[in-house]
Order: C-alpha cells, then sequence, then structure tokens
C-alpha cells in the first residue's frame, strides 16, 4: 500500500504537467503537493520546459528589459579621461597636460573653480594662494594617490585642484 500512494501521486503530476501548457497553473499544482520528493519531482518536469533566454521568456511572464544605463557626457579636447582615471583603465593616460585658463571664479570658501580651454573643469581643494587669470598657461600634473596639482607656468607654487566634470 505505501508503494501505492508515490506512484499514484507521481502518475498525477505527470499527467497534469504534460496536459496543461499553462506554466503558472503548472508551477501552482506543484506548490500543492505535500510530499517534497513529488514536489521536487513536479517542479524538475515544469522547468524542462521553460525558456533559456530572455527573447523567449518576455511572451510567457511579461518581464519587461531592465532600463538603459546613463552614460557620461561627452568632453570637447583630446585628454577627456585626465583626472577621472580612477573610473577607467589608467595605463595610457599622460602624468601632465598643459591648458589655457578660459575662466576663473571664487567659490564656495574662497576656493577657485578654473575652466581650461580643453572643456576640464577644476576646483580648488587646499587653501594655498596662486594668481590665476583668463588667458595664463597653466600645468596640471599628478601626484601621490590620485591627487592633481595645478602650477603657473613661471611661477614655482602650486594649488592642490580635483576634477570638477
Amino acid at each position: 500500500m505505501k508503494l501505492f500512494t508515490p506512484i499514484g501521486a507521481l502518475l498525477f503530476i505527470v499527467s497534469f504537467a504534460a496536459s496543461s501548457n499553462d506554466l503558472i497553473n503548472n508551477l501552482q499544482k506543484c506548490k500543492q503537493v505535500e510530499n517534497a520528493l513529488e514536489r521536487l519531482v513536479c517542479f524538475d518536469k515544469v522547468s524542462k520546459n521553460l525558456p533559456t533566454t530572455y527573447q523567449e521568456l518576455k511572451p510567457i511572464a511579461g518581464v519587461e528589459p531592465p532600463p538603459p544605463t546613463k552614460q557620461q557626457p561627452k568632453l570637447k579636447g583630446e585628454n577627456k579621461q585626465f583626472g577621472v582615471e580612477h573610473k577607467a583603465d589608467i595605463s595610457d593616460l599622460p602624468a601632465t597636460i598643459s591648458a589655457v585658463i578660459t575662466s576663473v571664479k571664487l567659490g564656495p570658501y574662497k576656493k577657485y573653480v578654473i575652466h581650461l580651454d580643453n572643456g576640464h573643469i577644476w576646483k580648488q581643494t587646499d587653501d594655498k594662494r596662486l594668481k590665476l587669470s583668463k588667458g595664463d598657461k597653466v600645468i596640471i600634473k599628478r601626484g601621490a594617490l590620485n591627487s592633481f596639482f595645478i602650477e603657473k607656468d613661471g611661477v614655482n607654487t602650486r594649488m592642490r585642484v580635483k576634477r570638477a566634470n
């Protein structure tokens, strides 16, 4: 008698899995099976007919694709990645760049915000003073631990900066 019950349940599971093509109904029927081994066998039989790619899955479950990821805005100039290399491969980037200042503004706490002709925007991070004005040629050098310094051409003072864009 004990042998008949699992065999009968197995036959019941096979019969409803073969007769019904509706995935959700088959899964709900498998969920109602009391015996753990029989329930596992039921889910295995239903899963054999599951789609293997997203394109096959979409019409069955009505799943929408994830939204596209937001991309960074494009910058002008040849050294677009200078100062943001912690987000990219830096093996081919230069140790210094030269540029001309297009505008200089004093931001919060009397710290410079410097716009360069190559499209970069740099913000001062330390308290050093360096007289900068529009049209000055500057050199930005890489420092230790992903830091950067800006120097005015012909002046022996530098100021710590970080890339703002």
